[in-house]
């Protein structure tokens, strides 16, 4: 299989904890039918579209400096409503050809009855980047997968009363989880995991509240040299 390197964006889901200190973050198990990473822990995420670049949409982005490409923090926002249902948009001024609730959204978009591109350029909805934080750069190495993807990370902290519902055609599986326990899991082999996705765990597992870990989280850093070659 030829190489290939495709941009891509990941968002990261944490919360607060619902009873002590500490947060969760929320993982999905990819299917083991996957041609990329069968069976493996990831944050939702998913591959850069062209219509992600389209500099209309970045009109409806609350906010505009997020230290990287807006194209990156569209494809987050898209992949994370499509895989997990988790919609980071105000649909308070949708206009009235305009969709105003996320699960018939969604449903439409499953169905290829609508285009998320056209359905944010047909209304004034706006993505909100603002509550987002850009949170790091990774690229998968060849020794993982032909398969490559230059990827930027994103943090966004959930309400403990939202409701996720993975996407059964792209998750196997969605799970809260302390990110120490996750953690623990990957190193001894329970969770099949990438090193981005450990390394955000273990820079998000020293924080006591989602408060404190979306404002202070070190990140996933930059690609490391292995990753470049």
């Amino acid at each position: 299989m030829a190489e290939t390197i495709k941009r891509a964006a990941t968002m990261i889901l944490i919360r607060n904890r619902e009873q002590g200190r500490g947060i969760e973050v929320y993982l999905t198990k990819r299917p083991g039918t996957m041609l990329f990473l069968p069976g493996y822990y990831v944050f939702p995420g998913g591959v850069m579209q062209q219509e992600d670049q389209n500099e209309r949409i970045f009109r409806h982005c609350v906010n505009q400096e997020l230290g990287v490409g807006l194209s990156y923090a569209v494809t987050a926002i898209r992949e994370c409503f499509e895989e997990v249902g988790y919609l980071l948009a105000d649909l308070n001024e949708a206009g009235s050809g305009v969709a105003a609730e996320p699960n018939e959204i969604r449903r439409q978009l499953e169905l290829g009855e609508l285009i998320f591109h056209d359905w944010v350029l047909s209304g004034k909805v706006r993505l909100r980047t603002d509550l987002i934080r850009y949170y790091g750069h990774r690229i998968t190495p060849r020794a993982v997968s032909p398969r490559r993807f230059d990827t930027r990370y994103f943090l966004s902290i959930v309400s403990l009363d939202t409701e996720l519902l993975p996407c059964e055609r792209e998750v196997d599986s969605g799970v809260w989880m302390d990110p120490r326990e996750a953690l623990e899991k990957a190193e001894r082999g329970a969770f099949k995991m990438v090193r981005p996705t450990m390394d955000a765990l273990a820079d998000l597992a020293r924080f006591e509240n989602a408060e404190e870990a979306f404002w202070h989280g070190e990140g996933v850093g930059q690609p490391r040299p292995h990753e470049l070659a």
